[in-house]
């Protein structure tokens, strides 16, 4: 399996950062498959690119847990 596909697997169930991302990795499957936050925003790119997502840009200056809205 790529890491395209865990993140879409990941995506499928809610919007994530890329942050919220590695931190789904370290608590879930990082005792077999390590994915740092530089591999984890390049996919997070291609998939972008490639129309399989959708990238939403919220400000997060005060807070890395700041909610963004739609």
């Amino acid at each position: 399996m790529e890491l395209k596909h865990a993140i879409l697997g990941l995506l499928s169930t809610r919007s994530a950062s890329g942050y919220d991302l590695a931190h789904a990795f370290e608590g879930s499957v990082a005792h077999f498959w390590h994915a740092d936050r530089s591999q984890i925003y390049r996919t997070l790119d291609r998939l972008s690119g490639a129309g399989t997502s959708r990238q939403r840009w919220c400000d997060r200056t005060a807070s890395p847990n700041a909610k963004c809205t739609p």
